[in-house]
């Protein structure tokens, strides 16, 4: 169960953390109603680098912390979280992760999203978003 983005870049919305809308944050453009078809013009490929920036600057200590955390998990849920920051005695509010994790997903999109761009400079991007 979920919804899936695929294309150019490929992966699965984060189920009750992550908007299908998302990519909009990179400066994608919705092309269609019937799912949310996708470009970002490599002439706007700095809005994805930017975006990328501003996902760590929001997340801040927590990238260390989910990037540990997932690295052991691909799972989450609000008690395996709150356990694993008392656990490595971070020094963080447990509760703010769920604020924090929308931004984590975010940056998930928006790295494959620089990562294409890295390889495919001069291209297009193009994706389509399950609704």
């Amino acid at each position: 169960m979920g919804r899936y983005y695929d294309g150019d870049i490929e992966g699965k919305f984060w189920f009750a953390v992550q908007d299908s809308d998302d990519g909009e944050f990179f400066g994608a453009e919705e092309t269609n109603s019937n799912y949310i078809n996708y470009c970002v013009l490599s002439k706007n490929k700095d809005k994805v680098f930017k975006g990328v920036d501003e996902c760590k600057k929001q997340l801040g200590e927590w990238l260390t912390i989910f990037d540990n955390y997932f690295h052991e998990d691909s799972a989450y849920s609000d008690l395996k979280i709150e356990d694993f920051i008392a656990n490595n005695h971070y020094k963080v509010n447990a509760e703010d992760y769920k604020v924090k994790i929308i931004w984590y997903a975010r940056l998930m999109m928006g790295i494959k999203m620089k990562d294409f761009f890295k390889d495919n400079p001069d291209n297009n991007l193009y994706f389509e978003a399950e609704l």
